[in-house]
C-alpha cells in the first residue's frame, strides 16, 4: 500500500536518469523483508537524499498518501538519519512544519492525532515507536502494536526488534549514513513479495 505513494516519482526517476553529485545518507525503502530481497532491480526505485532537506522529501512522499494500517519500519544504525525521517513523516503526515516531534527512545511511543478531524476520511493518527531498548519481541507486549497496525499509520524505528511480530505488509526503509559510490545516497523502493 505504501509504494502506492512512490508510483509517480518512481517512474519520474526512472525517465530522468539524473545522478546526485553531494555526499548523502543512503537509504534504502523495502516492501519487502530484508530475507526476500533478491538481486532482481525489476520494479525497483532508486531516489537519492543528499541533504536533510531531500530526506524530508522523501519522508513527503510516503507521507502523501498515508492511510490507517500502513506501517513503515526503519532499520539503520545509531545516528542514520531514522529519527529525522520520523520526524519529518509525521509533520508531513500532520500537515504542519511544526509539530514537536521528539524521539520516543525512552517513551517507547508517542502518539500524534492532533491533526485527525475523527472521521476516517482525513489523515491518520500516526503511531511513532522507537525499539531501541527493548531486547526482543517479548518486550513489545505493553505497547498495543496490533491496534496502533490497524488504527494508524505507524512508524517504528529499530523494528528488527518486532522479530516475527513484525506485520508481513509493511515498507522496509534502511537508512545508512555511508556514502555510496561517488558519494550519493539512495533510497531504493521495492515491490512486496506476490505484488
Amino acid at each position: 500500500p505504501l509504494t502506492r505513494a512512490l508510483a509517480g516519482p518512481a517512474r519520474a526517476l526512472a525517465r530522468s536518469g539524473r545522478s546526485p553529485r553531494a555526499p548523502a545518507r543512503r537509504l534504502v525503502a523495502t516492501a519487502s523483508a530484508p530475507s526476500s530481497s533478491s538481486s532482481n532491480d525489476e520494479g525497483v526505485l532508486v531516489l537519492f537524499a543528499p541533504t536533510l532537506r531531500a530526506t524530508e522529501r522523501v519522508a513527503a512522499l510516503l507521507a502523501a498518501d498515508a492511510r490507517r494500517g500502513d506501517v513503515l519500519c526503519l532499520h539503520g544504525e545509531v545516528g542514520a538519519g531514522k529519527s529525522a525521517l520520523s520526524r519529518a513523516y509525521v509533520r508531513a503526515v500532520a500537515g504542519d512544519p511544526h509539530v514537536d516531534v521528539p524521539s520516543p527512545t525512552f517513551l517507547l511511543q508517542q502518539v500524534y492525532d492532533d491533526h485527525c478531524d475523527g472521521d476516517d476520511a482525513g489523515p491518520p493518527p500516526v503511531h511513532h515507536f522507537d525499539l531501541y531498548r527493548l531486547k526482543g519481541p517479548g518486550d513489545c507486549d505493553r505497547l498495543g502494536l496490533e491496534e496502533s497496525f490497524a488504527t494508524a499509520s505507524s512508524l517504528i524505528e529499530w523494528a528488527e526488534r518486532l522479530g516475527e511480530r513484525c506485520p508481513g505488509e509493511r515498507l522496509d526503509v534502511y537508512i545508512d549514513a555511508a556514502a555510496v559510490g561517488d558519494g550519493a545516497g539512495v533510497v531504493v523502493v521495492d515491490e512486496p513479495p506476490g505484488e
